[in-house]
C-alpha cells in the first residue's frame, strides 16, 4: 500500500476514535484532504507536530516494544501530551521548564487523570522518573526539550541508559539522513545528527536498533520535522514487526564514523 494510502487509512482506524470532529477525517479520501484537515488541527495544537505517519510509529512501537509509561521532555503546550494519553491509553509524565507554558499545560490537562505536567528541567525531570518508576518499567520516551541554547541531549541520553535496559526514545527536530525535506534543528553551527549525538548501546545487553523514517516527508502532514527512533534492549521486537506502521522506518547501523566528532 503506497504511503499516502496508509496516511489515510492510520488515521481513519488509529487516530480517528480519539479526535473530536471526525466528519472530515472520514470524507477525506486522498493525501491532499488529509493534509489540509490535519493542517487545521496542528493550528489548533495537535500532537506529535500535527505528524499522523509519526503519530502512527509511536503508536506502533509502544504497542510492539511492550511499553508501559509515556515520558516527554519539553511540554510547550502539551499538545503530544495530550494526544499520547488518548492513543495510548497509559500514564504520561511530561516536563516543562517554561513557566508559561507549564501553566498553560497544567490548565490544559487538569482534567485527564493520566496526564502528569512537571516543572523541571528535562535532566532532572528524567532522573526523578528513574526513581519513581519501577526498574522492570519499559518506558517510551519523547525528547523534544532541546529548543534553548543549552542541549541536553547528550545528558538526557545518558540518564535513560544508566536506569533501564529496555526503552524506546524518539528524538524530535533531527536531521534525516538521505531526506533533505524533514527539517532539524543546528547548535552551534552544528545539526543534531548521529554525529553530534552518541548513542550508548553498549550499557543494555539485549541488542538495540537505530531507526529513521523510511518515507519522504511530503508523505507525512503537519510540521515534516525530522526524528530518530532507538530502541534500546528491544531490537528483536521491531525486527519481527514488518507490517504498518513500522514498516515505515529504516533501520541505521551505529557505525565507527557516527561517533560524535570534535568540536
Amino acid at each position: 500500500m503506497p504511503v499516502v494510502s496508509q496516511a489515510t487509512h492510520v488515521a481513519r482506524r488509529a487516530l480517528g476514535p480519539y479526535l473530536r470532529d471526525l466528519r472530515p477525517l472520514r470524507e477525506a479520501t486522498g493525501a491532499d484532504q488529509l493534509r489540509a484537515w490535519f493542517a487545521t488541527q496542528t493550528a489548533g495544537g495537535f500532537g506529535f507536530n500535527g505528524d499522523v505517519l509519526r503519530a502512527s510509529v509511536v503508536r506502533g512501537l509502544f504497542e510492539v516494544c511492550g511499553c508501559d509509561v509515556f515520558l516527554e521532555t519539553g511540554t510547550y503546550r502539551a499538545a503530544t501530551s495530550l494526544l499520547a494519553a488518548r492513543l495510548l491509553r497509559c500514564p504520561v509524565y511530561t516536563s516543562e521548564l517554561n513557566r508559561r507554558f507549564w501553566l498553560l499545560a497544567w490548565l490544559r490537562c487538569a482534567p485527564f487523570m493520566r496526564v502528569h505536567p512537571r516543572y523541571a528541567d528535562s535532566r532532572e525531570f528524567l532522573v526523578t522518573m528513574t526513581r519513581e518508576l519501577l526498574r522492570s518499567a519499559v518506558p517510551f520516551v519523547y525528547l523534544d526539550a532541546h529548543w534553548n541554547e543549552d542541549l541536553p541531549l547528550q545528558r538526557e541520553l545518558d540518564i535513560l541508559f544508566s536506569a533501564w535496559q529496555r526503552f524506546v526514545v524518539l528524538i524530535d527536530d533531527f536531521q534525516v539522513p538521505g531526506r533533505p525535506g524533514f527539517g532539524f534543528d543546528t547548535y552551534a553551527g552544528r545539526p543534531l545528527s548521529v554525529d553530534t549525538i552518541r548513542f550508548p548501546v553498549e550499557k543494555v545487553a539485549a541488542p538495540s536498533g537505530v531507526y529513521f523514517p523510511a518515507y519522504e516527508a511530503a508523505d507525512d502532514t503537519g510540521g515534516r520535522r525530522g526524528y530518530v527512533v532507538l530502541a534500546a534492549g528491544l531490537r528483536d521486537r521491531v525486527a519481527a514487526a514488518q507490517q504498518f506502521p513500522l514498516n515505515l522506518l529504516r533501520e541505521h547501523v551505529l557505525t565507527s564514523a557516527d561517533a560524535p566528532s570534535p568540536r
